[in-house]
């Protein structure tokens, strides 16, 4: 029976392998062996990253609260024989047209071996002089030799010559500037704490954890203490951002194992009914039943090995290009045998699982049907049961009741989304199940419009055989469905951060800082505001607002803004209360804010900024608007200093043009459209969404390679009638036109199924999550981007038949009556 088996495999090579080669297991594989390449190779990248530094330290200090760092208190350390401070801090760097634009400040540590950056390019900088990063000098396209120019606290230009380009040694934010000076002090605000600072220590001859406990306890307890060889990992564990990267990749791994199974599986069950007579022939001869169990699991085991090898080359070329994409330098392929072991697992173990069922129903084979002349089975061809009709009826049902759940629910967004998702897999499994009851009507209203016997004929050989039919579109609906949800829920979240601009920020332009530690001076809102052309500008500044006293007090994001512009620049949703006075020594709570506070309108609040102190009274509630937790008049507050500007223009003016001149004189002004912030938003939900149909077509793409596996085994089957309808006067091209019918309605069902099916979880999630007052969402279906994939889909569908179409046509009549 094995030669029997192996001598079938070698016969029908290329039949097997179809489903594999059209990218079906290939595709599941590539996503996991590449997720985990990509992993590996991000983290081998990360790790080299923050080793360089840890690069020559002992020990390093951090502050566990938001304050400043004792250098001294550090020094005086027995066992310290070298401390840096090393800091970074924004600074304004003027660029083209003179504006500036904000650059990450480092300090050039005095003992070079705690220095972790590299000169590529030029010398190290002295005074006077400065480096750029290697990123910074490609986008700037800055050069040794060059001028630089910053801008002092006081906002006075400094120039410095750049001496030298060097490798940072850590991944900068895309589009960032890094610079290195050997003194930071003349840029730094001793009012405010530096941000992410740190000291690093160099030992003077004792070990690492001796020096950390004489640090801890020299420091006291809000003060953390790590040792050298230790940092690296702790730098690793804090960003951890190739979880979510990995996350992602795995999600749509999960999706194109699906599909991919669905794909085998189909394939082998055509095979299994149109080897009936084979197997009937071999169980007459002797063969038991479990003989041929094992013998269709080596067939699939040999797809699987196929399907394993290429889909672990494509991983690795998938992590190449991702890390490609990513901007990750070098590109690392660390193939290790985890990564080989998991390709192989997950190839060969999708494949023989799928072949499981196809496998038993092959071993029911009669021996008697050695004897038969019809070419399919009477299994495959039968009337579809009652059972899978009651299953759909209660998996539907339970798809009602979980959807009446979220409607209605009041356990949060979390829980309402958890319930949405449950309810889009339970209504797919419920369609899946009942596909076969419902390709037949599909089928025939999508089949009105084409007219003539050869669509006829399509419309025929596509329900005849529903079982088939449902199994063969069941991948694409799986496919199109994530598609579709994914699609209308982006729209949505596009839709309403547009909404809400529009309502809540009726401003035309904001202007802000180009730097995040410099604020705007309040002159310039003056300026602004008496500019002609502007109807009416506005300031905020953001500040941490205490309200309550002692132990009952409770900290608040507050917005100081222009008392006029709360209610024309800024519309929050008003639940109780009114926002005209709010110049009284008003305060504005959001509803949150008021749960918290245990107030409500008509409240008086003791309220603190810093050392500034007073009783404010509560004037409204409002909807949660712009991030803030209460408003307040900026006046009652010290510092000469706006965060933004939001501007009104007058009808017909040039918005841009006015600012632009009016923020001439302040480098640091950056005037941007809401219009803008509009479409830059959009943008980022475009690029996620076009990544994600990406991502997802690539399992569309193998459920369309199942339709054409479909067809071209349906060719080889359908050979005797295919020969008698040519000699009854069909012409090629007719007989080609009944394949590529058929294969477009079968993939146009399949995007009409998975449409209803993701469209339906997508709108049931964004009105549960909108059951939240915080969340509200408006449903927006894309159509016209539902319609391109409906087009996508039909012509992918075409092209599925274009090679069975041919090979039926080519076919000679009286070798296929032969048959």
């Amino acid at each position: 029976m094995l030669r029997t088996t192996l001598a079938g495999i070698r016969a029908r090579f290329a039949r097997l392998v179809l489903s594999s080669i059209a990218i079906a297991i290939v595709v599941g594989v590539a996503f996991v062996s590449g997720t985990m390449v990509l992993a590996d190779a991000l983290q081998a990248t990360m790790r080299d990253e923050f080793a360089r530094s840890a690069r020559g330290v002992d020990a390093v200090v951090e502050s566990m609260v938001y304050g400043p760092l004792d250098l001294a208190a550090v020094r005086a350390v027995d066992g310290v024989a070298v401390a840096e401070l090393r800091q970074t801090v924004p600074v304004p760097v003027i660029g083209a047209q003179g504006r500036a634009d904000e650059a990450d400040l480092v300090g050039l540590a005095a003992d070079p071996v705690l220095r972790p950056q590299e000169i590529t390019q030029g010398t190290v900088p002295s005074a006077g002089q400065i480096a750029v990063s290697e990123q910074t000098a490609r986008d700037r396209g800055i050069a040794v030799g060059s001028e630089l120019v910053l801008l002092g606290r006081d906002s006075v230009p400094v120039r410095f010559a750049v001496s030298g380009i060097y490798d940072s040694g850590t991944m900068e934010r895309p589009g960032s500037a890094q610079v290195l000076l050997p003194d930071i002090t003349p840029f730094l605000d001793p009012a405010t704490p530096a941000y992410d600072a740190q000291i690093v220590v160099r030992s003077s001859g004792v070990d690492q954890a001796t020096l950390a406990e004489r640090l801890r306890a020299a420091l006291g307890d809000n003060i953390h203490v790590s040792g050298g060889a230790a940092y690296t990992d702790e730098l690793l564990a804090r960003h951890g951002g190739t979880d979510d990267i990995a996350l992602a990749m795995t999600l749509f791994a999960v999706v194109a194992l699906i599909v991919a199974a669905m794909v085998v599986m189909n394939t082998f069950t055509i095979l299994i009914a149109q080897r009936t007579r084979e197997l009937g022939l071999l169980r007459s001869i002797g063969a038991e039943r479990k003989q041929i169990f094992r013998s269709v699991l080596l067939e699939s085991a040999v797809v699987g090995v196929f399907a394993s090898v290429l889909g672990l080359a494509a991983g690795i070329g998938l992590a190449a290009a991702l890390q490609s994409v990513l901007a990750s330098s070098p590109v690392r392929l660390p193939v290790g045998m985890p990564v080989v072991a998991a390709a192989f697992a997950v190839g060969l173990g999708v494949t023989l699982v799928a072949a499981l069922v196809p496998a038993r129903r092959a071993t029911r084979v009669s021996p008697m049907e050695v004897l038969r002349t019809q070419v399919d089975s009477r299994e495959e061809v039968a009337r579809t049961g009652r059972a899978r009709a009651v299953v759909a009826i209660v998996l539907a049902s339970i798809a009602a009741l979980l959807a009446v759940v979220a409607l209605t629910q009041s356990s949060g967004p979390k829980f309402a989304m958890t319930l949405a998702i449950g309810t889009g897999l339970v209504l797919l499994a419920a369609v899946v199940t009942a596909g076969p009851l419902l390709v037949g009507p599909v089928i025939r209203a999508l089949g009105r419009p084409f007219s003539g016997m050869p669509a006829a004929l399509a419309v025929g050989n596509a329900t005849r055989n529903p079982r088939r039919t449902a199994a063969t579109m069941a991948a694409l609906l799986v496919g199109v469905s994530v598609v579709t949800m994914l699609t209308v829920i982006a729209t949505s979240v596009k839709e309403t951060r547009d909404s809400e601009l529009e309502n809540q920020f009726p401003a035309d332009y904001e202007v802000r800082s180009a730097v995040s530690d410099r604020q705007l001076p309040t002159s310039l809102l003056y300026q602004i505001a008496t500019t002609p052309g502007v109807e009416v500008a506005g300031g905020e500044t953001r500040l941490p607002l205490q309200v309550g006293e002692g132990g009952e007090s409770r900290r608040l994001d507050m917005a100081a803004v222009t008392p006029g512009s709360l209610g024309t620049l800024i519309r929050p949703e008003v639940v109780r209360g009114s926002l005209d006075s709010l110049g009284n020594n008003g305060i504005v709570l959001t509803e949150d804010a008021t749960r918290w506070l245990h107030a409500d309108v008509g409240s008086e609040l003791t309220a603190s900024v810093d050392k500034v102190s007073m009783t404010l009274r509560v004037i409204a509630v409002i909807k949660p608007a712009g991030g803030a937790d209460s408003f307040t008049d900026r006046a009652l507050w010290p510092g000469d200093g706006v965060d933004t500007i939001a501007v009104k223009t007058a009808a017909g003016a040039d918005g841009r043009a006015l600012l632009g001149a009016a923020t001439q004189n302040v480098p640091t002004a950056k005037v941007v459209s809401f219009a803008d912030v509009r479409a830059e938003f959009t943008a980022q939900v475009d690029q996620l969404l076009a990544f994600v149909w990406a991502m997802i077509g690539l399992a569309v793409l193998t459920a369309l390679f199942g339709i054409a596996n479909t067809m071209t085994l349906s060719v080889i089957e359908r050979t005797w009638e295919s020969a008698l309808l040519r000699a009854l006067g069909f012409t090629r091209a007719q007989l080609r036109r009944v394949l590529v019918v058929e294969s477009s309605l079968i993939a146009l069902t399949g995007a009409v199924l998975g449409t209803v099916v993701g469209g339906a979880a997508a709108v049931l999630l964004v009105l549960a999550v909108s059951q939240d007052d915080d969340l509200r969402m408006v449903v927006s279906v894309p159509f016209g981007q539902l319609a391109a994939l409906f087009v996508a889909v039909g012509i992918a569908g075409v092209l599925a038949a274009v090679l069975p179409a041919r090979r039926a046509a080519r076919a000679s009549i009286v070798a296929g009556m032969s048959e």
